[in-house]
């Protein structure tokens, strides 16, 4: 028998499988082998996997499996491990590397650009009817501010007229403002629920046409770490409902402002042109801090969720994968881990605080300027018999109300960045032809089958772990049945 013997026998025959345990070992000791570090890694790495799934211990994925047996033939002491969890990171390789997997900032750029608005609405097509009765009560919904304006200066006016019309103007007006509520409950409801059905709609088709694209990627795509099932699982879940955001209540906010504007200058400038050219120029000043107002306000929730995501990562990946965590006696390392990225947060979460608190109180300021010089220069014109107490009051309401309303809508308005990004994550699966598509009708069907399969010298590694050989030189006959 060729295996059996003393050593000296057993070297003599160099294709002997002696021979060659003694060469790899040489090899992994010397890093100087004949057969090449990637074969030696993936004999090394084969060798492990077979006497695992030979004692039955399916938990440890092969991502641990490799990195083990890469700190094994390592001449480095430390050990390089990998928690064989999908999505959690190898803490040794992202420290020393600091390899970031996320999208540059200038590819996300790229694909904003390239985002085709009139693309998404053509999406929305079906459902034109349904936006127009929205965009209508949306409509009416932005004459509300400026209407209101009109209501409070004319209504102030009452108060200087004798008690018998003073009771009777009073009811007028107290019923003019009912009616107005009654309005706003009437179209507030009819425009979210109209917007609300279309972007339902349109998550439907996303969906629909996103998964159906999905499904008939070639296997290689699927491969790809990003796009793994939780990565496609997010793109379809929240990419969808994001893409909604930027045509349907974007569009609801553009026709409620564009209303409220004309609105205010129509009422203004009737009223008393001079004095609303003047609070015109003014008024930006309002604009920004009404818009800045709400952005402060509501950057205190929306930072903190983006900040503690990484910490969060960690915290789910140890516990996700804490055999492998206390097999490795890792506590302490998660722990500090966990603990460095709750820093960054911290830090923030007191700059942003700072800046939001000054930016609040600014706000405020430039807001009781403007309201300061739309008074002083009424009272001027006034004064000089060009104006009158009730043409100063419609002015000023119906500009600074109708100003402080598209302001306040603005900041609610989606991140359209965001929403961007989500649109060209689906437009770019929507637009991947697969090298082998399973849904093409093309080319040529044999008519019978026999099924004999057989393999001529097939060399083959996976496009994600091209350092493994998964074939080398095979053979293979499999006669059909």
């Amino acid at each position: 028998n060729k295996n059996l013997g003393t050593h000296e026998e057993l070297i003599r025959d160099p294709e002997g499988a002696y021979s060659q345990l003694v060469r790899l070992q040489e090899g992994t000791k010397e890093g100087g082998d004949a057969l090449g570090k990637e074969a030696e890694q993936s004999d090394v790495t084969t060798d492990i996997e077979k006497d695992i799934s030979r004692s039955g211990s399916q938990r440890l994925s092969a991502s641990l499996i490799r990195s083990i047996s890469r700190s094994a033939s390592s001449s480095r002491q430390s050990f390089t491990y990998n928690f064989g969890v999908p999505g959690l990171a190898n803490f040794a390789e992202t420290e020393e590397t600091g390899v970031e997997s996320n999208v540059p900032e200038e590819t996300k750029i790229e694909r904003r650009k390239s985002v085709s608005i009139r693309r998404l609405a053509n999406l929305n097509k079906p459902e034109v009817p349904v936006l127009l009765i929205g965009s209508i009560a949306a409509a009416v919904h932005g004459l509300v501010f400026p209407i209101f304006g009109l209501l409070f200066s004319s209504a102030i006016k009452t108060f200087y007229e004798p008690p018998s019309k003073l009771l009777k103007d009073s009811k007028v007006w107290a019923v003019s403002y009912v009616g107005m509520g009654v309005i706003i409950l009437l179209v507030g409801p009819m425009q979210n629920f109209f917007y609300g059905v279309a972007g339902g709609k349109l998550i439907q088709r996303i969906r629909s046409l996103t998964f159906e694209k999905v499904v008939h990627q070639n296997i290689s795509w699927f491969d790809d770490p990003e796009n793994s099932s939780g990565a496609i699982g997010a793109r379809l879940s929240t990419d969808a409902s994001t893409v909604r955001n930027l045509v349907g209540d974007s569009l609801a906010l553009i026709v409620q402002n564009i209303a409220t504007i004309i609105a205010g200058l129509v009422i203004a400038f009737t009223a008393n042109w001079i004095l609303a050219i003047a609070i015109l120029a003014v008024m930006p000043f309002t604009l920004i801090q009404g818009y800045l107002q709400a952005k402060f306000l509501k950057g205190f929730s929306a930072d903190a969720k983006l900040m503690y995501e990484e910490a969060s990562q960690v915290a789910n990946d140890a516990v996700g994968g804490i055999r492998t965590v206390a097999s490795f006696c890792s506590e302490k390392k998660v722990m500090g881990l966990y603990q460095e990225k709750c820093q960054a947060p911290m830090k923030q979460g007191v700059r942003l605080g700072l800046v939001s608190g000054s930016g609040f109180g600014f706000s405020f300021f430039a807001l009781y300027c403007t309201n300061a010089f739309c008074f002083y220069l009424g009272a001027v014109l006034v004064n000089h018999g060009k104006a009158t107490f009730e043409e100063v009051f419609k002015v000023f309401f119906a500009l600074t109300v109708s100003a402080i309303g598209v302001s306040q809508t603005s900041a609610l308005a989606p991140d359209t960045n965001k929403a961007k990004d989500s649109a060209a994550s689906i437009f770019e699966i929507l637009d991947r032809k697969p090298p082998i598509d399973s849904s093409s009708e093309d080319g040529s069907t044999t008519p019978t089958v026999t099924g004999n399969i057989e393999l001529e010298h097939v060399s083959f590694k996976y496009p994600t772990r091209p350092d493994i050989q998964i074939f080398r030189d095979l053979c293979l006959s499999i006669p059909s049945g």
